[in-house]
């Protein structure tokens, strides 16, 4: 039976060299010697649901994965186990651990001794802070842009009505509303120097890979991109624990910017306007009674089902997975 205080560890084959049987082969041995091994709690192959095109499954399962359940006490032994027997077969390690996930590559011995020792850090690391705390005030940065040439957004109205749920809010006085309206590409930086937010949202369009739609100096449309957004939020993780891209197919942004930031929420298609608002208004009234991220999503999303509208399953939270690889430098 899954225990929510273990360390569960997916393990993937990775070797280019070995066919997607071979793979499969290496992880059905290791499935076997972990089987006998006290120190795991549960070992199981992965189970291949939905296979895309074009990938190959066998069985059912996904070929030259394994997933391990272990006590945090019984990790050093699991990988003294693995150091025994690995033959420098390229392996991928995707650890979680109390909601928190860690991501690493590893390509020899030596490397897998060095995550032994980063997942150890990773299960004694302080979590994420999800829930505003009593004692500390929050800045929100709210940044708007509708070009000339695009479809006109309720902007204000959706501005308006997150002020006015969390005037109303039971934390109100922890909570500072900053907003920035038509923003450029440098206007963001300027005002993220100059607010210093914990939680920065944006609203307005989104144009999938190409980008979020910013402004440009004659108020035309200026896309700026994914990897461009993610290198600007990777300088201010340190004081940004929340992102909220309200514009539609905002998702790639998301998962770009959640490289670096602890909560980002996206849209994984096109979103009505009074869906985007009911969706803001009600995740910001959560986080106003002093409601988790994850609670104020979730509040989000039935906002817009209790409004009537079918887009409850559009807004996707991405929590920030830590990467590590250990063979690049």
């Amino acid at each position: 039976m899954t225990d929510e205080s273990n360390l569960k560890l997916t393990i993937n084959f990775t070797d280019p060299d070995l066919d997607e049987e071979e793979k499969d082969k290496a992880s059905q041995r290791l499935l076997s010697q972990l089987q006998d091994l006290d120190e795991v709690e549960e070992v199981k192959r992965v189970i291949d649901l939905n296979p895309p095109d074009g990938n190959k499954s066998i069985g059912g399962f996904l070929a030259g994965a394994l997933r391990a359940e272990v006590k945090p006490s019984n990790v050093r032994p699991l990988f003294g186990f693995l150091s025994d027997r690995f033959n420098s077969n390229p392996l991928e390690i995707e650890a979680e651990f109390e909601g928190r996930k860690l991501k690493i590559k590893v390509n020899n011995q030596e490397e897998l001794i060095g995550a032994l020792q980063m997942l150890q850090k990773f299960m004694v690391d302080k979590p994420v802070v999800d829930k505003p705390s009593a004692s500390q005030t929050y800045n929100l940065l709210i940044l708007t842009a509708n070009p000339k040439g695009t479809a006109q957004l309720r902007l204000d109205q959706e501005v308006r009505d997150i002020e006015e749920g969390l005037k109303r809010s039971q934390h109100r006085d922890q909570f500072v509303l900053k907003q920035a309206w038509a923003v450029r590409p440098r206007d963001i930086q300027r005002t993220m120097l100059d607010n210093n937010p914990q939680i920065v949202h944006f609203s307005g369009h989104g144009g999938g890979e190409s980008g979020l739609v910013f402004e440009n100096e004659i108020g035309k449309p200026q896309f700026i991109t994914a990897g461009a957004l993610a290198s600007l939020f990777e300088l201010f993780a340190d004081q940004v624990n929340c992102v909220v891209l309200n514009g539609c197919y905002s998702e790639v942004q998301a998962d770009a910017i959640a490289q670096h930031i602890n909560y980002v929420i996206g849209m994984n298609q096109s979103i009505g306007d009074r869906a985007a608002i009911e969706f803001a208004v009600g995740f910001y009234d959560a986080l106003g009674a002093g409601r988790s991220v994850e609670f104020a999503f979730r509040l989000g999303c039935t906002a817009i089902q209790m409004a009537g509208m079918g887009e409850h399953l559009t807004p996707v939270l991405k929590k920030k997975v830590i990467l590590s690889n250990f063979g690049e430098s």
